[in-house]
C-alpha cells in the first residue's frame, strides 16, 4: 500500500510513469531483445561493407523489423498500463 501511493505521488508530481513489476518485466525482455537485434543489424552492415550483399541480408533485415515491431508494441502496452493506472477519470 505505501509502495501504491508513493508511486501515486511521484506520478502525480513528475507526470512519469511509474511502473509495476509487469512492465519492469516487459521492458527488461524488451530490452534484451532489441540488443539482440542490434548485433544481428551489425553484422549485416559489417557483411554490407565488405560488399557481400546477398538475399539473405534482405530477408534478415525484415525479420529484424518484425521483431523490433512487436518489442515497440510491447513497450508501448507497459508504458500505457502504466500510465492509465494512475489515470483519475
Amino acid at each position: 500500500m505505501r509502495r501504491w501511493i508513493v508511486d501515486a505521488i511521484r506520478t502525480g508530481l513528475t507526470g512519469e510513469p511509474q511502473f509495476g513489476m509487469r512492465e519492469i518485466d516487459a521492458l527488461g525482455e524488451s530490452n534484451y531483445q532489441l540488443l539482440s537485434v542490434g548485433r544481428n543489424l551489425n553484422q549485416i552492415a559489417r557483411r554490407l561493407n565488405e560488399g557481400k550483399l546477398s538475399p539473405v541480408a534482405v530477408e534478415r533485415i525484415e525479420e529484424l523489423r518484425k521483431v523490433i515491431d512487436k518489442h515497440t508494441d510491447a513497450v508501448s502496452n507497459a508504458i500505457r498500463a502504466s500510465v492509465e493506472r494512475w489515470n483519475i477519470e
